[in-house]
């Protein structure tokens, strides 16, 4: 087809690049060399913070616990977001209760609280080596469940608090920006 017809293969060539970029399908590249993260285990994070894959918590097969301090909590919005549509895992409120999605290589999981949050709350993630989530609210459990593993490997996009910037990880759209106050985040990797 190139060789009959180069301009119907460059336009359909330019179709399926604008496709790709639209589903956020790229990269394509799997074997593409993942970011080393950093060896930090703690950090803290402020509302905003856009960090790039080097710079992120290196995550790989690592269990984790967030925890934030919540104000005027909105329906919706991201806490926060690393990674993306291949592999990643998003914090969140959806219909005003906490979730938690984690995107692996055996398939996508979601822990959420079916009672909606307050307006104000010190909110907390745990994801155990076993792959068990529990979601917690003002020291109260309020979720828990299992994703199908930890992640398989770094994620190639980064970390942002507050939003999403790469293609969606949890059950959400967009950004899905976080309009309330994160007053405090803490990320720890391998919590005792």
């Amino acid at each position: 087809l190139a060789t009959k017809n180069p301009d119907r293969a460059t336009a359909m060539a330019a179709r399926w690049q604008a496709w790709a970029e639209r589903c956020n399908v790229l990269p394509l590249c799997p074997k593409k060399p993942r970011g080393k993260g950093s060896k930090a285990k703690r950090f803290t994070l402020k509302q905003g913070q856009d960090l790039p894959a080097g710079k992120s918590p290196y995550v790989k097969r690592r269990p984790l616990r967030i925890k934030a301090e919540l104000v005027d909590i909105p329906v919706n919005g991201t806490i926060l977001a690393q990674g993306g549509s291949r592999a990643g895992y998003a914090m969140y409120v959806k219909d005003g209760c906490l979730a938690f999605t984690l995107r692996s290589k055996k398939g996508n999981g979601t822990v959420k609280a079916k009672i909606p949050l307050p307006k104000t709350a010190t909110v907390e993630l745990l994801l155990a080596k076993d792959a068990s989530v529990r979601l917690s609210a003002d020291g109260k459990e309020i979720a828990y469940g299992r994703v199908p593993e930890l992640l398989y490997d770094m994620p190639t996009e980064g970390l942002q608090v507050g939003f999403d910037s790469g293609a969606a990880i949890g059950e959400y759209q967009g950004e899905n920006r976080f309009t309330g106050k994160i007053r405090s985040l803490t990320l720890e990797l391998d919590p005792k």
